[in-house]
C-alpha cells in the first residue's frame, strides 16, 4: 500500500514539473525578436516578424533632413517588399517633416484594416473612417490595442528650436509595446523634467527609446535626463539634420545607437 501511495504521489510530481515546464516554455514564446527600421528623419518601422507599426514614416518635404528613398517611401505606401503586414500608423504631430497628407491616404487605401493614430490636428485632415479617436488630455496618457499591439498615447509638450514657438502644437510620444518588447518614440519632446515626470516611465522596464537629436537638442543634460526620467535599456538618436555629424550626437549621448541613413536596422 506504502509502494502504491509513493508511485502514485511521484507519477503526480513529474506531471507538475513537466506543466511548470511547459508553461514556462509558452511564457518565452511571447517574446519574439523585434526589428527596428530606420526609414528617414524621425520615421521608423517596428516589425515583430508577423505584425508592424509605422511612426512618422511618411513625411513630406525633408529639405534640411535624412532622407527616405523614394523607393522606400512608395513600398511603405503600397506594403510591398520589406513593408508588409502594417497595422497602425501613428503620426506625433502635425509638422510635414513627419507626414504628408497625400502619402498617408495612398497607404490608407492600400491597408484598409489599418489604423491611424495621431493628434487631433492630425486627424483633422484625415475623413478615411480609419481613424483611432484616442486623444489624451495635455501631461494625460491612453491606451489602444491595435491587432494584440498595445499602444499608449502620452501627450507631451513639443519642444521650441529655430526661434520658433511651438508650444500649441500637439505633440503625440508612443509606447509601443509588440513582441514582448516595450519601445518609446518620443516625436518632437521637450527634453524638461516637467515634461517626463507625469508619466512615471522609469518605473517599467523600457528597452528602447527614440529621441531626437538635433542642434540644441544634443546636450549631455538631455542624455542624463533620458537616464534618469525613462532608464532605457537602448537609445536611438534620429532626426538629424542633414548637415548634422553624428560624433556631436555620440559626443553627448555616448551610448546611444545613431540612425544615420535609412535603412539601418536594430534588432531586439
Amino acid at each position: 500500500m506504502h509502494a502504491f501511495f509513493f508511485t502514485v504521489c511521484l507519477f503526480l510530481l513529474i506531471r507538475c514539473s513537466e506543466s511548470s515546464g511547459e508553461e514556462t516554455k509558452n511564457n518565452s514564446s511571447d517574446q519574439k525578436s523585434v526589428t527596428i527600421t530606420y526609414i528617414g528623419n524621425d520615421g521608423v518601422y517596428i516589425s515583430d516578424g508577423k505584425r508592424a507599426v509605422i511612426i512618422d514614416t511618411l513625411p513630406g518635404n525633408l529639405s534640411g533632413w535624412r532622407q527616405v528613398a523614394n523607393s522606400v517611401q512608395s513600398q511603405i505606401e503600397n506594403g510591398t517588399g520589406n513593408f508588409t503586414d502594417i497595422k497602425a500608423v501613428l503620426i506625433t504631430h502635425n509638422h510635414g517633416d513627419h507626414y504628408s497628407t497625400t502619402s498617408v491616404n495612398n497607404f490608407l487605401s492600400k491597408h484598409p484594416q489599418a489604423t491611424l493614430i495621431a493628434p487631433p490636428q492630425v486627424l483633422a485632415n484625415f475623413n478615411s473612417g480609419q481613424e483611432n479617436p484616442v486623444s489624451p488630455a495635455f501631461s494625460m496618457s491612453d491606451a489602444v490595442v491595435v491587432d494584440s499591439i498595445r499602444i499608449t498615447v502620452l501627450h507631451m509638450r513639443h519642444f521650441n528650436q529655430f526661434g520658433n514657438d511651438f508650444s500649441a502644437v500637439q505633440n503625440f510620444a508612443y509606447i509601443v509595446e509588440i513582441g514582448g518588447k516595450r519601445i518609446i518614440h518620443f516625436g518632437d519632446v521637450e527634453y524638461a523634467d516637467t515634461n517626463f515626470t507625469p508619466f512615471n516611465l522609469s518605473t517599467a522596464v523600457v528597452d528602447l527609446v527614440l529621441i531626437p537629436t538635433f542642434n540644441t537638442l544634443i546636450s549631455s543634460e538631455n542624455n542624463l535626463l533620458i537616464k534618469n526620467q525613462v532608464n532605457p535599456l537602448k537609445i536611438v538618436g534620429l532626426h538629424l539634420q542633414s548637415t548634422t555629424n553624428p560624433s556631436t550626437v555620440r559626443n553627448n549621448f555616448p551610448n546611444a545607437i545613431i540612425f544615420e541613413k535609412s535603412l539601418d536596422k536594430l534588432q531586439l
